[in-house]
């Protein structure tokens, strides 16, 4: 067994890591470590550079964004492409035959603008924006940044925020905000959480075991209806039985975050090091009072 996570200030927390975790009326399941523009052609380079100024430009990793409409705002107009923005009320389908399509074309545009530049993609964006994420050079984002069809650059970097007003920011200060109690509070509501992490053995977490494959994917039991199809992720310190029909699912994400961006007291799975996840998981639908 690792140890338990140090839990910081909760004034404030630098976000390290990206989990996730998910928690129903009582269940929970964690993920961890892991703007469009305005022209009406989705793929047409012919927007205004994203800028023109002698800005100082630095290394680092960026979100690049092109001019056009991603295929969750496409309406049409394109010779041989029909749209596919879904209708009113409706979810857009990313499998659909002209959906698959027209992606495969803001790829493509994408491809040839960060080729031009000597970039190297590490992720697309074509649902609900049209872009991608790359390493750069402060030569190749200067470069970007003068190409026409490209309208903006965003560099990530790391934010501190603040935690622990969130009840009384929410309204959630009264006595009856529970709704029916502790006893039924939250019943039949699937909580996910994009976090640090969760510590599994938390009291919080507390459940009965879920029959599972090998792979942790869950087989739907008694209280989750069948609804629940989300896998027990495994990695460091994190097997796919850490799940319970309380943590019902965990998974973690990197691609495109980097290993070498985890913080050092981070684990590559879904367990939490720094304690966040765990903190929010437990507040947002941890069990009521655990001894």
């Amino acid at each position: 067994m690792s140890r338990a996570p140090r839990f910081a200030s909760p004034r404030r927390r630098t976000i390290a890591a990206l989990t996730a975790v998910v928690v129903v009326g009582g269940l929970a399941a964690s993920i961890s470590p892991a703007a469009t523009a305005a022209s009406s052609s989705a793929t047409k380079v012919t927007a205004k550079p994203a800028t023109t100024s002698k800005q100082a430009w630095t290394s680092g990793r960026y979100i690049v964004l092109l001019g056009g409409l991603p295929a969750a705002s496409y309406s049409g107009g394109i010779a041989g492409y029909k749209a596919t923005k879904p209708a009113a009320g409706k979810k857009l389908d990313p499998t659909r035959a002209e959906v698959v399509r027209y992606r495969e074309r803001l790829t493509a545009a994408q491809s040839k603008v960060a080729a031009a530049a000597g970039v190297t993609i590490t992720r697309h964006y074509t649902v609900a924006t049209h872009g991608f994420s790359a390493y750069l050079t402060a030569a190749q984002a200067r470069k970007l940044a003068g190409t026409p069809g490209v309208v903006a650059l965003s560099k990530s970097e790391r934010r501190e925020v603040q935690t622990s007003e969130s009840p009384t920011f929410l309204g959630l200060t009264g006595s009856n905000w529970l709704g029916g109690g502790t006893a039924e509070a939250g019943k039949g509501i699937i909580v996910g959480i994009v976090d640090t992490g969760i510590w599994p053995e938390s009291k919080s977490f507390a459940g009965t075991a879920l029959k599972r494959t090998q792979a942790g994917q869950v087989v739907p039991a008694t209280g989750l209806n069948g609804q629940w199809w989300g896998i027990c992720q495994q990695g460091t310190n994190f097997s796919s039985q850490e799940c319970n029909d309380k943590l019902i699912g965990a998974r973690y994400y990197v691609d495109g975050f980097g290993t070498r961006n985890i913080a050092q007291q981070e684990y590559l799975s879904p367990r939490d090091g720094a304690g966040h996840g765990t903190h929010t998981a437990s507040t947002a639908a941890g069990n009521h009072a655990p001894a």
